[in-house]
């Protein structure tokens, strides 16, 4: 990702990369935060509460990234 972001902005392409930079690692996590939800919803007890603390996990990754993001 490093490398992409890199490239534009050698080409002049400043607010994109910063716009990746930014955004890329939180719809991921946003992803992973939906998957983990239907895995919880759908599969049993014990794929639930592993699911549950997966998801306990990615929350406080995204919360992490974001308070990183507004200083």
């Amino acid at each position: 990702m490093q490398s992409i972001v890199a490239r534009m902005l050698e080409a002049g392409h400043e607010l994109n990369a910063l716009a990746l930079w930014v955004l890329l690692p939180i719809s991921t996590l946003t992803l992973l935060i939906v998957l983990a939800t239907l895995i919880a919803l759908m599969a049993g007890r014990e794929r639930s509460r592993r699911a549950q603390q997966i998801l306990e996990t990615l929350l406080d990754a995204l919360l992490a990234l974001l308070r990183a993001s507004r200083r």
